[in-house]
């Protein structure tokens, strides 16, 4: 082996071990960014739980947006076999909700009839069919960090020819990030 050559093999392997240190490096600082969640996209809304309602959406307006006022709304699906009335809702926030009346409650069939029916002065009973989409917009409920965290309770009762009178609940949980 000439000394030309053992030149070369020698710069090749510190070039290889100065380089393989700097990837390991950049590996585990990557590696690391990724378990703290750096690069995680951020999380949408969730709403789970409700049976026998089947819950759609959630979000929670810091500020006026596309004609909806402030407020928290939520969304779902009659899946039950019977219409109902929703009679309150109650709250229990983890985190980032402020709720200063949670009686304050109007259900629509849409976001926008929803938050338009709370400029009345009093809430009157929007009955439910079986299979419709309805909205429930609290007003009072203010979002009062980045993110939100609550469980929720719907109570309502059956309408309809088999109306039985008893109150009934689904319960849930709530999670997002504020829109404003």
């Amino acid at each position: 082996m000439d000394k030309f050559s053992k030149i070369r093999s020698q710069a090749a392997t510190e070039y290889l071990m100065t380089y393989g240190w700097a990837f390991l490096i950049i590996a585990i600082v990557a590696a690391i960014l990724i378990s703290l969640g750096v690069f995680r996209p951020s999380t949408s809304n969730t709403i789970s739980g409700f049976s026998p309602l089947s819950p759609q959406s959630v979000s929670c307006l810091s500020a006026t947006v596309n004609g909806l006022a402030p407020g928290l709304y939520m969304s779902f699906v009659n899946t039950a076999s019977y219409n109902m009335n929703i009679t309150a809702v109650s709250f229990s926030s983890a985190t980032g909700l402020t709720i200063t009346n949670s009686s304050a409650i109007y259900v629509g069939s849409s976001a926008s009839s929803a938050s338009a029916a709370a400029s009345s002065t009093t809430y009157t009973g929007y009955t439910i069919p079986s299979g419709a989409t309805f909205y429930v917009y609290m007003p009072k409920v203010a979002c009062s960090g980045p993110t939100f965290s609550a469980s929720v309770t719907i109570t309502y009762v059956s309408a309809g020819p088999t109306n039985t009178g008893l109150a009934q609940s689904a319960s849930g949980t709530i999670s997002g990030t504020r829109t404003s």
